[in-house]
C-alpha cells in the first residue's frame, strides 16, 4: 500500500492560496495530502488594508472566510486547514502554535511551500499577528481613528504605498483639513517604475496641497516632551531639516521578507533578505554552490527573490503555480519542467478614490475619475466571489 505524502504550504495569503488550488488541481488525489498552516482564521486582502486604515466601514470586506479553500478536491484527496503559527522549521518537520503558549504542534512533511511573504513596518502593518476576523478588524479600527484624530501626518516611503496612503488621506479628508507631508528618499516618487509614473502622482499629490520632500530620509525620530507638543513626533531628515511635527508617522520603507524559519536550511542566514531560488522555485543553498538546492523545499511570493519580479498578487500566484506543478512532478517520479520568468511591470497605484496611474510593460497610463467606478472598497467583492462565497453577510 502507498502512503501519501503530505505537501506542507505555510503562509495562506496570495502565493500560499493559490499554491493549495495548484496542487489540488494537479496532484493525484490518492498520492499526496495537502496542509496549509496559516496563522489568521480569514484569509487577508493586504492591497486594500491602506484603504481600509483610511475609510471606515469597509474592513470586514478585506478578511474572506477560507470556507471554500479546499472546494477543488477531488474525491479521496486528503486536505487540512491549520491555524497557527509557524515557530520552528527542519528538514521535514514544522512546529507550530496555535496562539496560546501550550497549545503547540508539529506537522511531518515531503514537500513544503514556503509563503510567509513579508513583513510591513510596525506603524502601518495591521495584520501581522494570530487573529480572528474580530480581531483584525478592530486593528483597522484603530489605524482608522489614528489617522482621524491626527492633524499632521508624514508618510515615509515615496513607492506605491506611501503614495497610496497620501493620497487616501487627502481625499478622505479633504484638501487643507489635515497637513500631510510624503517624505521620500528617492529623487522621484515611484522609483522603480518609468518617470511618467511620478510626474502624474507628484501632480495630483501637490495640487491637493501634501507637502512632497524628495531626496531626503528620515534619520532620526523623537517624541517631543515639551509644552504643546507633548507625544508629537520630530522627525529629522539627512539634510538636518525639521519636519513640523507629527500627530502620526505611517513608515511605508519597505518589506522585510518572512525567511528566518529558512535559516537552519541552508548553510548562510537570509537576515530579513528574500529567500535566493531557482527557475523551478526551488530554496537554493548559495552556501554550498550557486545551484545547490534545498530539493523539496519552494518558496514563492513576497518571500522569494525572484528574479527581479515585482511584489504583487499575481506575481505570487505564478510562482505557486509553477512551485505547485514541480511538487506534482516530483511527487510521481518525474523531471520538473515548469520554470519560473518574471511577467513584464504591471501596476496600478491608485491616487485617492477616483484617480489611478498605471504602468504595463514601457506604456504608463492615467486614470480620471473612472477607476474602479471610483469604489471606496476596491470593488473587492469580486475576490470573494472568485472563491465562490455570498457578499450577502461579509461579516462571517
Amino acid at each position: 500500500m502507498t502512503v501519501a505524502k503530505t505537501v506542507l504550504v505555510v503562509g495562506g495569503s496570495y502565493a500560499g492560496h493559490e499554491a493549495v488550488q495548484a496542487l489540488l488541481e494537479h496532484l493525484p488525489a490518492s498520492l499526496c495530502r495537502v496542509v496549509l498552516l496559516e496563522r489568521n482564521s480569514h484569509f487577508h486582502h493586504v492591497y486594500a488594508f491602506p484603504r481600509f486604515s483610511v475609510f471606515a466601514k469597509h474592513e470586514q470586506k478585506a478578511l474572506i472566510p477560507y470556507t471554500n479553500l479546499f472546494r477543488a478536491a477531488r474525491e479521496g484527496q486528503e486536505s487540512r486547514f491549520v491555524q497557527g503559527s509557524l515557530v520552528a522549521l527542519e528538514n521535514n518537520v514544522a512546529t507550530y502554535t496555535g496562539g496560546a503558549a501550550d497549545d503547540t504542534g508539529t506537522i511531518r512533511f515531503d514537500y513544503l511551500v514556503y509563503a510567509l511573504g513579508a513583513q510591513r513596518p510596525a506603524s502601518i502593518d495591521v495584520g501581522s499577528h494570530f487573529a480572528t476576523k474580530a480581531d483584525s478588524m478592530e486593528r483597522l479600527r484603530q489605524a482608522q481613528r489614528a489617522a482621524s484624530e491626527a492633524r499632521r501626518i508624514v508618510v515615509i516611503g515615496g513607492g506605491a504605498l506611501g503614495v497610496q496612503f497620501a493620497s487616501d488621506l487627502v481625499d478622505r479628508f479633504g484638501v487643507g483639513t489635515k497637513q500631510i507631508t510624503l517624505l521620500s528618499s528617492s529623487a522621484r516618487l515611484l522609483p522603480r517604475f518609468d518617470a511618467a509614473m511620478h510626474a502624474r502622482a507628484h501632480a495630483w499629490l501637490t495640487k491637493r496641497h501634501v507637502d512632497v520632500i524628495l531626496g531626503q530620509r528620515a534619520v532620526s525620530q523623537r517624541v517631543d516632551e515639551g509644552a504643546g507638543t507633548a507625544g508629537a513626533t520630530v522627525i529629522t531628515t539627512t539634510s538636518g531639516r525639521v519636519l513640523l511635527e507629527a500627530d502620526l508617522v505611517l513608515d511605508c520603507t519597505g518589506l522585510t521578507a518572512n525567511t528566518a524559519f529558512l535559516d537552519g536550511l541552508v548553510g548562510t542566514p537570509l537576515k530579513g533578505r528574500p529567500a535566493p531560488v531557482n527557475r523551478y522555485m526551488q530554496l537554493l543553498d548559495e552556501a554550498r554552490s550557486a545551484t545547490a538546492t534545498v530539493p523539496h523545499v519552494f518558496v514563492v511570493g513576497d518571500a522569494a527573490d525572484a528574479f527581479g519580479a515585482l511584489n504583487s498578487g499575481g506575481n505570487a500566484r505564478h510562482q505557486a503555480d509553477v512551485a505547485a506543478r514541480n511538487i506534482a512532478a516530483l511527487a510521481q517520479g518525474k523531471a520538473m519542467c515548469e520554470r519560473y520568468e518574471p511577467a513584464p511591470t504591471r501596476i496600478k497605484v491608485s491616487l485617492g478614490v477616483h484617480h489611478a496611474v498605471s504602468q504595463s510593460g514601457s506604456e504608463v497610463g492615467y486614470t480620471d475619475g473612472l477607476f474602479r467606478r471610483g469604489k471606496e472598497d476596491l470593488g473587492v467583492e469580486k475576490h470573494w466571489r472568485r472563491r465562490g462565497l455570498s457578499t450577502s453577510d461579509m461579516f462571517v
